[in-house]
């Protein structure tokens, strides 16, 4: 492995050590309590799998020349490739979602949590969770569990918003948030 990262050029090593930072940081501020860019790991996670394609691309590069066998870095490629783009996807389709904005105002509107952390001034963009929806002659219904970063004006709190839509009328309805 030392032998691949010293192979590697100076842009990849520079992006999959900015990559791991980003992620490392992401997790020590939370347990030091630093309350700066704690959604760095939506930044880092991404970048990781760029700086991944692009140490494949030149192992790539360098064995095709020579002939040597380069389907274990297609290969790689391919899956890292993948799942880029489907984690892109997903993160755009929620934050489109109307799970994400009801999870947005009740944690914005939260007065119990804004005791806690001061008044929330906005919410993270990376959200984790899921959200389940069934669609019959009723119309659509739906759960969602999302965990978010809420950014208060004393400290940042990370919070699980479960939201829910009993009609398509009624729209999303925040049922809980801890």
């Amino acid at each position: 492995m030392k032998n691949v990262i010293q192979q590697a050029s100076t842009p990849t090593k520079i992006l999959l050590g900015t990559s791991v930072l980003f992620i490392t940081y992401s997790y020590l501020c939370r347990v030091v309590g630093l309350y700066f860019f704690w959604e760095s790991d939506a930044v880092g996670w991404p970048l990781l799998w760029v700086g991944i394609i692009s140490l494949l691309w030149g192992r790539l590069t360098r064995k095709v020349p020579k002939r040597e066998e380069v389907t274990l870095e297609r290969i790689g490629i391919g899956v890292a490739g993948f799942v880029l783009v489907i984690q892109v996807v997903l993160d755009v389709l929620l934050w489109r979602s109307g799970a994400y904005a009801a999870a947005r105002a009740g944690v914005v509107a939260d007065k119990q949590l804004a005791a806690e952390i001061g008044r929330v001034q906005s919410i993270s963009l990376s959200a984790k969770g899921s959200i389940q929806t069934t669609t019959d002659s009723a119309g659509e219904q739906g759960h969602a569990v999302l965990q978010v970063v809420a950014k208060g004006t004393r400290k940042f709190k990370e919070v699980t918003v479960q939201v829910v839509q009993q009609n398509e009328q009624a729209g999303w309805q925040v049922e809980k948030i801890e």
